[in-house]
């Protein structure tokens, strides 16, 4: 999988398909346009995202879209990103962590796919491999933000987490200060603040989320670590943030990280 992010070369009149399943996103280079095609298809499997050259079917027209360059480039850079919105996690049955206590959980969530040209930094597609639900998360329909949704796997044991080339797992740290217990039914990712790295194996994880409840069960200190759980070992950094800030400790109203 590693040969799949990074730089690429696509010589003058060539293609490159990138395939995972049936879902495909292909990029056709001429001398002064590029074509994408982005072509939509449910992921069944958790296997490697497969990088073909020239050989492969580029798709239909509905799917397609011209970005016209005067010289196109034979440099690219194709990045693995998190999503451009909050990511809400709804977990398959409700969460209840007991009163001062203290809970790790871990929750996966869709990769975005971005190719730029190397040098002018044009943007050439950012989609998501699979496709979220948009929804509202907040008190009310007044207040509140747009995010993305889906229903995910949050496991507290390492080694029940089912690692898939098409997500990122992130690591969160709950701290139940309360003399009640915390039901959490959804969480509102902050994803657009975190950074996505890669182990040796291929295992593609963000930074830990440490979400401390206070005893007022109004508000939540959110620290962002700097870096992954080192309980899966070395990694190298594969995409920055999409919304960069020196600023890791967070407070926000509990209504809008936890519900």
């Amino acid at each position: 999988m590693t040969c799949v992010w990074g730089d690429q070369t696509v010589e003058l009149g060539k293609k490159l398909a990138w395939q995972l399943d049936d879902r495909s996103i292909v990029l056709h280079r001429q001398e002064n346009e590029w074509v994408v095609w982005d072509n939509k298809a449910p992921i069944h499997s958790s296997e490697t995202i497969q990088l073909v050259r020239d050989e492969v079917d580029e798709g239909s027209d509905e799917d397609k879209r011209r970005i016209l360059q005067k010289n196109t480039e034979d440099e690219i850079r194709v990045d693995p990103l998190l999503a451009d919105r909050s990511f809400l996690v709804r977990p398959g049955s409700a969460l209840i962590i007991a009163p001062n206590d203290t809970v790790e959980i871990y929750v996966s969530t869709p990769l975005w796919f971005s190719i730029k040209t190397k040098m002018k930094k044009l943007l050439l597609i950012d989609v998501p491999l699979i496709q979220p639900s948009d929804a509202w998360f907040g008190p009310s329909t007044l207040e509140g933000e747009l995010c993305y949704a889906k229903f995910t796997d949050a496991t507290t044991d390492v080694q029940s987490i089912e690692w898939r080339c098409h997500r990122a797992v992130t690591k969160i740290v709950i701290h139940n200060v309360k003399k009640s217990e915390l039901l959490i039914e959804r969480i509102n990712v902050p994803v657009t603040m975190l950074s996505l790295n890669q182990t040796d194996d291929g295992k593609i994880l963000t930074e830990s989320l440490i979400v401390k409840c206070d005893a007022d069960d109004k508000t939540v200190d959110i620290v962002i670590e700097k870096q992954p759980p080192q309980v899966f070992g070395k990694t190298v950094s594969l995409a920055e943030p999409r919304t960069p800030s020196n600023k890791r400790n967070l407070i926000k109203n509990l209504t809008s990280i936890l519900g």
